[in-house]
């Protein structure tokens, strides 16, 4: 399949939601609490991502019951309701294994793994499990209290702005 027909089989974020269990769901709906209330991305991240003028194609393999997933799709689901010219479509990590871990040259799939496609829905880049810098640590309870501070979603924006420039 080419990435363009992998990002039209997939899923949108709420029909991604919908795979998830009760408890998942309440997981995903805490981060998104976080981002809609606790908000405070930087202005220059803001200006960043506000001066993107093209297309940007994110295709997403993840899981709901993957907590680094929940939180990272929480964040990039923020950042297409800022910037429309974002789209995400979110494919299952068995397709990822099927699809795109030998293109991607990778020898196993950690997700998230993002693939950042242009407008004719070519590669720009990619990442796994977290952008670069993203991470301020593996404990999924420091990263959540950074997200509240605003601090991960500026990192991923700027990370994602650095990848598509």
């Amino acid at each position: 399949m080419t990435y363009q027909e992998l990002f039209e089989c997939g899923e949108n974020y709420h029909q991604y939601l919908g795979r998830g269990t009760r408890n998942e769901i309440l997981e995903v709906s805490k981060v998104a609490d976080l981002l809609n209330t606790d908000l405070q991305i930087n202005q220059e991240a803001l200006d960043q991502l506000l001066s993107i003028s093209k297309p940007v194609k994110l295709l997403v393999a993840a899981e709901m019951w993957c907590p680094f997933c929940q939180l990272q799709l929480s964040v990039l689901n923020k950042i297409c309701e800022i910037n429309s010219l974002f789209k995400m479509s979110i494919i299952t990590k068995g397709r990822a294994e099927d699809e795109i871990k030998s293109r991607l040259e990778i020898d196993e799939v950690l997700i998230p793994v993002v693939v950042i496609l242009d407008e004719r829905f070519e590669m720009v880049d990619f990442y796994s499990e977290c952008p670069s810098g993203s991470c301020p640590s593996y404990e999924y309870e420091n990263i959540k209290s950074d997200c509240k501070l605003g601090g991960y979603l500026n990192r991923t924006v700027t990370d994602l702005i650095k990848a598509i420039k």
